[in-house]
Formats: structure tokens, C-alpha cells, sequence
């Protein structure tokens, strides 16, 4: 994903109104990099399995169920308790929007936990498959 950084200058805030995130000093990129973008990316990988797993679950009893109810289309499941479901399958993703899974001082003085991302270190088909 791209992402617009403006930074706040004598120039104006044209850059900063412009902008997705803006900082006060070009010093700041590193924090915004290393720290938030590393956060950001292990959230998102976590969610990612998350949803993938759910999904996963729910489509494979309504695959189990369909011989049993003579492929007649009708769920296994009720409307509430789906929604009942999905909103239980939310707090996680709360819990973990607010999660940082390293201290903040530990991922700015080792950059080389940034490079999991490009590595696909937290997402990958191993990964995946354990929450299956």
C-alpha cells in the first residue's frame, strides 16, 4: 500500500492537507517506519488469519451440512447466531488493533524487525494453515 507523508514546513501545509499521515520533522520518518509501519504490518497479518479462519470454519460446516439437508440450500446455521458470531470474532480484532507486540524502544534500535514484512514472516501459507 502507498502511503502520503507530508511533512510541516515553511512552505505551507499544502503537503501536510494532502497528505495520509504528517509529522513534524523529517527525523520522524524512522519512528513512522520502523515502529508504526512494523506494528501496522503484524496487525494486519494477524486479522488477515483471523478472517481467514472464520471464514474458513463457517464455510466448511455449510459444505458438511449440505448432503445432510439434501442440498435443499438452507443454512446450518441461525441468522442471530451468525451475527451472534461475527460480533464475538470482533473483540479479537479490538484486543489486537490496540496490541503492540514489541516494545517501542526495542523496534527502533533493530531495524531488522521491519524486513519481516518483506519476508513475509507473520503472513505466509504456513501460517495460515496453523490457523486452519
Amino acid at each position: 500500500a502507498h502511503l502520503g507523508v507530508g511533512i510541516v514546513g515553511r512552505e505551507g501545509s499544502q503537503a501536510v492537507r494532502a497528505s495520509d499521515v504528517s509529522i513534524m520533522a523529517f527525523k520522524d520518518v524512522t519512528r513512522l517506519l520502523l515502529l508504526h509501519g512494523s506494528y501496522s504490518y503484524q496487525r494486519s497479518a494477524l486479522i488477515a488469519q483471523l478472517s481467514f479462519f472464520k471464514s474458513w470454519a463457517f464455510c466448511t460446516s455449510q459444505i458438511l451440512y449440505a448432503p445432510l439437508s439434501g442440498f435443499g440450500g438452507t443454512s446450518a446455521y441461525d441468522p442471530f447466531a451468525i451475527a451472534a458470531c461475527n460480533a464475538l470474532l470482533f473483540l479479537p480484532i479490538c484486543f489486537y488493533s490496540l496490541n503492540r507486540f514489541i516494545p517501542a524502544a526495542v523496534a527502533l534500535q533493530r531495524p531488522s524487525l521491519y524486513q519481516g514484512g518483506a519476508r513475509q514472516v507473520h503472513l505466509n501459507r504456513t501460517s495460515v494453515c496453523i490457523w486452519g
